[in-house]
């Protein structure tokens, strides 16, 4: 049965990766994907791909992981969380048009969830844009109160918005939150 053939192949995929056999796993990987898709099997589909993606990402080889995510992604459109990690990847991998799209569509399904949301503002951050930096951070702060990147990213947007006992209250909320931070 071709179901239990992709299945298979995908379970020796993750032992090779476990044992850190990039190539072979992804050989395991596609070889399922291969199959999954002649079945139109999705759900095989998708996990198989999110693998690959996964694998591709964990080795640092963005542009491989971007396709797979976004193939995912075009798979489960109302997948939030797939639509984050395409976004993700995207902006790591300097796709701002692609990490877009896929910020866009995350939004859409879920407008406040806080991953979202930290993620738009990291990007407003790099791009210095520290005032809408800033309000992302704090829409995303309730649903991640002790998330010490967004506590401290604050703090840098507020010294650079010139507002600097506020930064020095988002400094000192963080070492509240942990106490060894050396930032």
């Amino acid at each position: 049965d071709n179901t239990n053939i992709a299945e298979s192949l995908r379970k020796q995929g993750q032992l090779f990766r476990k044992q850190r056999q990039i190539e072979t796993a992804l050989e395991k990987f596609n070889e399922a994907l291969s199959i999954s898709t002649v079945m139109n099997d999705k759900n095989s589909m998708a996990k198989i791909m999110n693998s690959i993606a996964i694998l591709y990402y964990q080795t640092e080889r963005l542009d491989e992981a971007l396709e797979y995510f976004r193939r995912n992604s075009d798979l489960q459109p109302k997948d939030v969380v797939v639509q984050l990690q395409t976004a993700t990847t995207a902006l790591l991998a300097e796709d701002y048009e692609t990490f877009e799209t896929y910020m866009e569509r995350a939004l859409e399904l879920e407008p406040e969830n806080p991953h979202g949301l930290k993620l738009l503002a990291t990007a407003n951050f790099r791009a210095q844009k520290y005032k809408e930096a800033a309000e992302l951070y704090r829409q995303a702060l309730p649903g991640m109160p002790e998330d010490v990147e967004i506590i401290l990213a604050m703090g840098v947007c507020f010294h650079n918005l010139g507002d600097l006992p506020t930064a020095e209250s988002c400094f000192k909320r963080a070492l509240e939150v942990d106490p060894y931070n050396t930032v």
